[in-house]
């Protein structure tokens, strides 16, 4: 989510397709979600902050150790995703993305890919997601040097992020049934993901987040504690996580509590 390839609202349109067994989702995204506004006059509106989902936003960059600016945005994507029920307990599903991060300085654009596999499976009442993530912000400086590292902002805030790497991500859940008056069942998890970064001497990012789902009717309540090293939210040092990162991070904390009710349609 943080590094904007999930959960994203952008300005496009999307098919889907069921056959049999499989599943396909296709989507084209011209490009990011409204920048939104923001009222606090610290923050810098101009880049696009004011929006729910992470996003390229046009600021500075790094080339190698050197600091550059980068007028940059995303620009027509292309969202692959296929879907494979091998009975009602397990999914298989390999995704890709192929799309151009535009200089507007430049007038000119640079295609990048990233690829997922993906797998759910249920077991009783044990639910087991992992997920594998190659990405590729293949993206350029107004200098025309390739970027290592571009800006990305949401919620009112930017921050640097390594251009290319890869993510693991692990989550494992049980459902403990309770179907009292207020609570229908508990649902304990714990997840934890890493980000290696392509360059060696960046350093690695890890989320792992342990906490509880409570279900009361239309009301989902989350109860976690997350933790995270070098992570953007969870970190000594807010603007470098998810670009050069910190060497020997130290694991920071937060305790958090989620309360959402869920209308029926």
């Amino acid at each position: 989510y943080y590094m904007g390839l999930e959960d994203t609202y952008n300005t496009g349109i999307g098919l889907s397709y069921q056959l049999s067994q499989w599943r396909f989702d296709f989507a084209y995204f011209r490009q990011a979600a409204p920048k939104g506004s923001i009222s606090d006059n610290t923050l810098d509106n101009d880049v696009g902050n004011g929006r729910y989902s992470y996003a390229v936003v046009p600021t500075t960059g790094y080339a190698g150790n050197t600091l550059v600016d980068a007028n940059i945005r995303e620009l027509n994507h292309f969202n692959l995703r296929a879907r494979y029920k091998l009975n009602e307990n397990i999914e298989f599903g390999v995704s890709g993305q192929l799309g151009s991060i535009y200089n507007k300085e430049l007038n000119s654009r640079k295609w990048g890919t990233s690829t997922a596999l993906h797998i759910v499976a249920d077991y009783n009442k044990w639910n087991f997601k992992g997920e594998f993530i190659s990405y590729n912000y293949n993206a350029q400086g107004n200098n025309k040097e390739k970027l290592d590292i571009l800006q990305m902002a949401a919620y009112g805030a930017a921050y640097d992020v390594a251009t290319k790497g890869n993510i693991y991500i692990l989550g494992l859940a049980y459902m403990i049934p309770i179907n009292r008056k207020f609570i229908k069942y508990i649902q304990p998890y714990i997840d934890y993901s890493i980000v290696d970064k392509h360059k060696k001497e960046y350093f690695n990012i890890q989320h792992l987040i342990p906490g509880a789902l409570f279900s009361m009717g239309p009301i989902y309540t989350y109860v976690d504690f997350a933790l995270g090293k070098n992570q953007p939210w969870l970190t000594s040092n807010f603007g470098e996580g998810l670009g050069k990162g910190t060497a020997n991070a130290r694991w920071n904390s937060r305790f958090n509590i989620n309360i959402g009710y869920y209308f029926n349609q």
